[in-house]
């Protein structure tokens, strides 16, 4: 797994999303290693691919794509009032 995480490092450089790569690797749940560095090696060349292109000597990319934040993973939280107290309980 570490070198799976310093492969995506490498490859992905100031793109590297530590955050993004966990949910990748967790997402599946228990797999044996082999299948997991598969896995991983796809969705590192995945990232690649959405890189922008920069020619050598260029300041900007010429693909940028929009800025898109990832999708928050945590359940709407809902206030919950219960009979007989004055707090809701998150």
């Amino acid at each position: 797994i570490r070198r799976l995480r310093a492969s995506a490092e490498k490859e992905l450089a100031n793109t590297f999303n530590v955050r993004a790569f966990h949910d990748a690797l967790l997402c599946d749940g228990a797999l044996p290693l082999d299948v997991l560095s598969t896995r991983m090696t796809k969705w590192i060349a995945a990232r690649k691919s959405e890189m922008p292109i920069q020619k050598p000597g260029q300041s900007t990319p010429l693909n940028v794509p929009a800025a898109v934040s990832p999708p928050d993973a945590r359940p709407a939280q809902k206030n919950i009032q219960i009979p007989g107290q004055t707090k809701p309980i998150l």
